[in-house]
């Protein structure tokens, strides 16, 4: 029920992990924990920083993460048209 309190709301998100050469990471192994919180309300074509905080794959190496916004339990703004931002991690052990 809490989960559907944030129903509409806009966040910035990971939606998925890839390996470094792009495939899918399984569903096992797709880290939980993805969303940053906008600061406040954001006008159209406006720029603002958002901290997102997500946890890493178990196996250290190099990873592809697809950050989008998504309008809670609504839509991912990429299947509405938009861009996702891909970025490499590199997770090492021992790191935190």
């Amino acid at each position: 029920k809490e989960d559907d309190d944030y129903r509409g709301v806009v966040l910035l998100g990971v939606r998925k992990w890839h390996d470094k050469n792009y495939n899918l990471l399984s569903q096992k192994d797709q880290p939980f924990g993805w969303e940053g919180f906008l600061p406040r309300n954001i006008s159209p074509g406006e720029a603002t920083p958002i901290a997102l905080m997500t946890y890493a794959p178990e196996v250290p190496g190099e990873y592809i993460i697809k950050v989008d916004m998504v309008d809670k339990h609504i839509t991912w703004f990429s299947d509405a048209g938009s861009e996702p931002v891909l970025r490499r991690i590199r997770v090492v052990e021992g790191a935190r």
